[in-house]
């Protein structure tokens, strides 16, 4: 059989660069790609507002009772927690699509998701390109951010021998899941995250925060490490709360899961409160109250669009059927 001249016509570069946007699969999920960008977009305008108004307030643009005051700190306190929120739902459901999604990603796609992740919510909160800040303040931030990542990704693992869910096409058949249950492989990486935590923590500890110029005396390492902890674990319960929101669940699980959510919000902020030195001036009660019903409503809306945006793209959240009783490593 005749073989045509134009079997063997090489590719033009157009022709080369169209086929390795089709084989990127961006074209396929598009929805899910713009989702993304829009979750970006979402993060540089809530970075954008908390950056104006601390201009508008230091440059004495605002109104005084809106500048200083209870008033002000109610509102700086809440574009801070709108911004934070966005942040953490990214690190989240980036976390998310590699450990609920029906194919998930190789370990190297998540390092570099992970990476890539880290540098832009770090660039989010201190941007040195753009101003004269301190390098020392983004390379912590980037730092912790990785760290976070990697906590996120132990949890939902452990998590997941009881409470199991998928994110997968709308159209396709839920997949049978396997019991997982914790095995020394599992144990050894979660040890060793422990102590590269601790080791990052003081290290960040001691050559950053000790020797800055506004370092706040009496604020320990154990303030800071507590602090986080009160953030990793609230995030991550409220995903699955939220989760638990969007398969339809049974009402009382996600409202039970919220209350536990306020419940160590408050345990810890209590335990911060007492580890402070006595100078440090104690919040009220009826602000503490605010500061985590704030926190807390925040971060269940950012979940609650994140999920939004998984259905628009062509996804669902729901439990992963129950299969065969197995063992394999959590960690």
């Amino acid at each position: 059989m005749p073989v045509s001249d134009n079997d063997f016509r090489p590719q033009t570069l157009p022709e080369q660069l169209q086929e390795l946007w089709v084989r990127s699969g961006v074209p396929k999920h598009r929805r899910l790609w713009l989702g993304v960008l829009g979750w970006m977009l979402a993060g540089g305008l809530a970075s954008g507002l908390g950056y104006a108004w601390l201009l508008a307030s230091s440059a004495g643009w605002l109104p005084s009772t809106l500048a200083v005051g209870r008033a002000g700190m109610m509102v700086s306190l809440f574009i801070y927690t709108v911004q934070r929120s966005v942040t953490v739902t990214g690190l989240v459901h980036l976390v998310l699509w590699s450990q609920w999604h029906s194919s998930r990603p190789s370990l190297k796609q998540l390092l570099v998701g992970s990476a890539a992740m880290s540098f832009f919510c770090s660039t989010l909160q201190h941007p040195i390109f753009i101003t004269a800040i301190d390098y020392t303040l983004w390379i912590r931030a980037f730092a912790n951010y990785l760290l976070t990542i990697a906590w996120y990704v132990m949890l939902f693992r452990a998590a997941s021998a009881w409470f199991a869910y998928e994110l997968a096409p709308t159209d396709s058949e839920p997949k049978a899941r396997s019991h997982r249950g914790w095995t020394v492989s599992g144990m050894l990486q979660s040890a060793t995250l422990v102590a590269i935590t601790i080791v990052t923590k003081q290290w960040i500890h001691t050559h950053f925060i000790e020797t800055a110029p506004s370092s706040t005396p009496g604020y320990s390492i154990w303030i800071n490490v507590a602090s986080e902890v009160i953030n990793v674990l609230d995030a991550f319960v409220l995903a699955y709360a939220a989760a638990a929101f969007f398969s339809r669940r049974h009402i009382m699980i996600p409202i039970s899961i919220i209350a536990a959510s306020f419940a160590i919000h408050c345990v810890v902020s209590l335990f911060i409160t007492e580890m402070l030195p006595t100078f440090y001036a104690r919040p009220e009660f009826i602000d503490l109250l605010y500061s985590i019903s704030l926190s807390i409503f925040a971060t269940l809306a950012m979940q609650w669009a994140a999920f939004r945006v998984w259905k628009w793209a062509g996804y669902e959240v729901r439990p992963a059927r129950s299969g065969q009783p197995s063992v394999s490593s959590t960690g």
